[in-house]
């Protein structure tokens, strides 16, 4: 159990869009404090490890804690070891009966995000691009939206539908917590000073991926470090704002790198 406990970790995160739970973190930081001999082998940790379960690296479309790329790599690669080494004292035993019991009492899963929509020439594409949070951070957000319609797919508290009109962004719909198939409408006026959507959206100015392609994964050797990085690649169309207006669109080949 122990073991499949690590490799649950280290494969489902941090991609596809998932999340981890604090117990999950909890646990790992266990396997690590135990045996800080690790760190001989596997060299000073850069960061330190964290079991903070709310931030969000926007970039990837993902909720993922601090650290827990870290906690994936020692696991996989400096612990899986372990299961043959047969403990030799009655300390090592105690060690194993602890981490076994861990394992068994906390659960280590997953929950896929609720992605944002983009509408181009009818037809609905799921983005990892947050164009609200250019008007506002995403503490503002949860600020306003007050409520605690959030869940575990949906942590941002909101979703929302977005438009190419004209080669104009437009907000089509702003939900209140989307993990509700009835979750209601933000008030455009509260949030933009309109009484009604769609809401010509000229505050953001940057890119919107939409991906055309399966995700492949890749690797690399890290050249500072000498360590093997691992990510994703896929083709995608990229659109270019500047203050809500298209300015391009091109289809690129996007790398995303896990270090």
């Amino acid at each position: 159990m122990v073991f499949m406990f690590v490799i649950g970790l280290s494969i489902e995160e941090p991609a596809l869009n998932r999340t981890a739970t604090q117990p999950t973190l909890v646990a790992a930081k266990v396997w690590a404090s135990l045996y800080p001999s690790l760190k001989r082998k596997c060299g000073v940790f850069r960061e330190k490890l964290s079991i903070q379960t709310t931030v969000a690296i926007r970039r990837l479309g993902v909720t993922v804690t601090r650290g827990l790329c870290r906690f994936a790599w020692i696991l996989a690669h400096a612990l899986l070891p372990l299961m043959w080494v047969r403990p030799t004292s009655r300390i090592d035993m105690r060690r194993f009966i602890l981490l076994t019991l861990i394992a068994l009492s906390m659960r280590s899963f997953a929950t896929e995000q609720i992605p944002e929509l983009f509408v181009i020439n009818g037809q609905e594409y799921e983005i990892n691009s947050y164009p609200l949070e250019a008007l506002y951070g995403y503490e503002e957000i949860i600020l306003m939206l007050d409520n605690n319609m959030r869940c575990s797919a949906n942590w941002r508290g909101y979703r929302g539908v977005w438009e190419l009109v004209d080669k104009e962004l437009t907000l089509n719909s702003l939900v209140n917590g989307a993990c509700d198939a009835n979750a209601p409408s933000v008030n455009p006026e509260y949030f933009f000073g309109e009484k009604s959507f769609p809401v010509k959206f000229v505050w953001f100015s940057g890119k919107i991926e939409v991906r055309t392609s399966e995700r492949i994964p890749i690797s690399k050797i890290n050249s500072e470090s000498g360590k093997q990085a691992h990510g994703e690649k896929y083709q995608a169309t990229v659109y270019v704002f500047v203050s809500g207006e298209l300015i391009s669109n091109s289809e690129e080949e996007i790398e995303h790198w896990w270090y």
